[in-house]
């Protein structure tokens, strides 16, 4: 099945980040272009927050983590794809499989965590490569499918919305300056030089995701 390359899409490299379109971050992806500062990952990263109920996006952002960056907690890891399992599809089970076995091969049969993972896929990929080709093989199924259904402009799907008012945890307290060496919470309310007064709806890994008005910026802060 051929890659499409949304050649359609037209981007100033210094105007791209995570609030680009979908039609845009799915380029960034099918090209393996780094576009201004978006790398592949956070690409994917912020499809899945946009989309949390598409276990296909969740499963390949994953999947560009432990690629870019290996596997950083693993307990966390198998609790995600504990949570992954029960509602995907079959026909991506096997990326599913590959996911584990990529992020598990250097943990050996007797590890605990290994095999909380392995009980999760019904087939062990014989080999890296098979892993590897069924990951590419579920990423080039849902580019496809973005190339048909984002074309206009139009949006992957329907965005979770979620109410930042109800985020907010000290509504009366004034907002703070914003300063990438400041920690934050969620719900806490920041003022950016830039974007203005917005809420921090999630934290980790020295990134904050803070809503400003109906933007979603993903900012650096102090873990």
């Amino acid at each position: 099945m051929p890659r499409p390359k949304f050649d359609d899409v037209e981007v100033d490299g210094t105007q791209v980040d995570e609030s680009a379109s979908d039609r845009v971050l799915f380029h960034v992806i099918a090209t393996r272009a780094e576009i201004g500062d978006l790398p592949v990952d956070e690409a994917w990263a912020a499809l899945a927050e946009r989309y949390p109920d598409d276990v296909r996006l969740r499963l390949l952002a994953i999947a560009a983590d432990v690629d870019t960056n290996g596997v950083r907690d693993p307990e966390w890891l198998v609790s995600v794809m504990q949570s992954i399992a029960p509602t995907i599809d079959e026909a991506s089970r096997p990326a599913l499989s590959g996911l584990v076995a990529v992020a598990f091969e250097d943990l050996g049969p007797e590890n605990a965590l290994r095999s909380r993972a392995r009980a999760l896929v019904a087939n062990w990929p014989k080999s890296a490569t098979e892993a590897h080709r069924a990951l590419r093989a579920l990423e080039t199924k849902v580019l496809v499918e973005a190339d048909e259904r984002t074309r206009g402009g139009r949006p992957w799907g329907e965005r979770a919305a979620e109410r930042v008012a109800e985020v907010v945890t000290k509504p009366n307290a004034p907002p703070r300056p914003y300063s990438p060496t400041e920690a934050y919470e969620r719900g806490d309310r920041l003022v950016h030089p830039k974007f203005g007064e917005g809420v921090v709806l999630g934290a980790a890994e020295g990134k904050i995701e803070v809503a400003f008005g109906d933007e979603r910026k993903r900012l650096v802060a102090r873990p």
